[in-house]
């Protein structure tokens, strides 16, 4: 089993666009000091006693997120993630890329490439082709 180590947290939910007056629990956690997490990893908040947990959905999020990102995460479809990495992206980007974004694992890196295209070690969508 491995230990976590403590890092003082800023946890932010304000800057979350909500598609309803709902608090659908999704919080941006900015860390003082770098971690290493990936997609489906596990969290807990503590305080002086634990005040909640959760699963981190984007290691790396853009500085303002967006619901449908989130979604599109949480839905955990490969194809989807792989697609939208590389839709988002403003050059082709390579498998190596995509694996450092810790958004996917490698059976499942392998399964959303294969929704793309691939040009010398390169992806992109079909879209970028045409």
């Amino acid at each position: 089993m491995q230990r976590s180590k403590p890092s003082h947290a800023d946890v932010n939910q304000r800057d979350i666009e909500h598609t309803d007056d709902a608090d659908d629990g999704r919080a941006q956690i900015r860390l003082a000091t770098p971690t290493v997490a990936a997609r489906g990893d596990r969290v807990v908040l503590r305080d002086e006693t634990t005040v909640g947990g959760g699963v981190v959905l984007d290691p790396a999020p853009p500085r303002r997120l967006e619901p449908e990102r989130l979604d599109l995460l949480e839905a955990g479809d490969p194809r989807s993630i792989v697609l939208a990495a590389l839709a988002g992206a403003p050059q082709p980007l390579t498998r190596e890329d995509l694996e450092a974004r810790g958004l996917l694992g490698p059976a499942e890196l392998a399964e959303g490439l294969a929704a793309a295209v691939e040009v010398g070690g390169y992806y992109l969508t079909r879209e970028r082709i045409e």
